[in-house]
């Protein structure tokens, strides 16, 4: 992880939080960020092998996608 982005998410955690764990709060944030790449890769290949192709998986992460930014706008 570049050491900016670092600093950014440590400074996101510790506002609403505070300085007390920080380092915990950090890891755990982390190892979820980590566990929610693992499972979504997993999951992809899974559905991939399931239905033979990975259409679906597309099509399930541009829906992913429009409803973020559908989100983001409102």
């Amino acid at each position: 992880m570049r050491a900016d982005r670092a600093r950014t998410a440590a400074g996101l955690i510790a506002h609403p939080f505070g300085l007390r764990y920080i380092a915990t709060r950090y890891g755990v944030v982390f190892f979820t960020h980590q566990l929610g790449s693992f499972m979504g890769l997993w999951l992809g290949g899974r559905i991939g092998d399931v239905y033979g192709d990975y259409a679906l998986v597309g099509w399930v992460g541009l829906g992913k996608c429009a409803r973020r930014r559908r989100n983001w706008a409102a």
